[in-house]
């Protein structure tokens, strides 16, 4: 009887990508680290629009969080990403593809469902403002304090009464004092 040498090697090495010791720890990293990125992918565009920063770190999100078996017949997994980029080196473009188009499907899903989250917040938001009335109309400003108001922004384009926000002071010059 011949023996395949190859065949303790398959199940030495099934064993190890099985019983891989800290493999929950890992992920558990894999995932804070990954939160970590699209906390700072949306601090580094916090003056922007919702939409654009939601777009950017939805991507990280949909591209760093899609898990996939490396290979067949292993019980672990692995960042889906990282497997399509394997696939594409390999030369299997149909599984390229594939593996591509469920990263993306996932996106579309978790862009829409945080637009539609964010729009559902503004909605409510806008209806509370319409809805609120004071609630003692019989309660008239006192005028001194608007007066008062009006004389320290007199001259200024902002409410505070100081200069205007980059404005340059003009100073005077000698044929000036007339």
């Amino acid at each position: 009887m011949i023996n395949d040498s190859t065949e303790p090697m398959k199940l030495e090495a099934e064993t190890v990508i099985t019983t891989f010791e800290n493999y929950g720890e890992a992920w558990g990293l894999y995932i804070g680290l990954t939160l970590l990125l699209a906390g700072l992918v949306w601090l580094s565009f916090r003056k922007q629009h919702f939409l654009l920063k939601w777009l950017l770190t939805s991507i990280v999100l949909a591209g760093a969080l899609c898990f996939g078996h490396p290979a067949e017949n292993v019980e672990t997994y692995s960042p889906l990403i990282l497997n399509t980029m394997v696939e594409l080196f390999d030369g299997n473009k149909a599984q390229f593809f594939s593996d591509i188009k469920f990263i993306a499907m996932i996106w579309g899903i978790l862009f829409l469902f945080g637009t539609s989250i964010w729009l559902l917040i503004r909605y409510l938001r806008k209806n509370n403002g319409n809805g609120e009335k004071p609630h003692n109309n019989s309660e008239k400003p006192d005028k001194s304090s608007k007066e008062e108001k009006l004389m320290a922004t007199e001259g200024s384009p902002h409410k505070e009464g100081g200069p205007a926000r980059g404005a340059t002071p003009v100073e005077p010059t000698i044929g000036d004092d007339v």
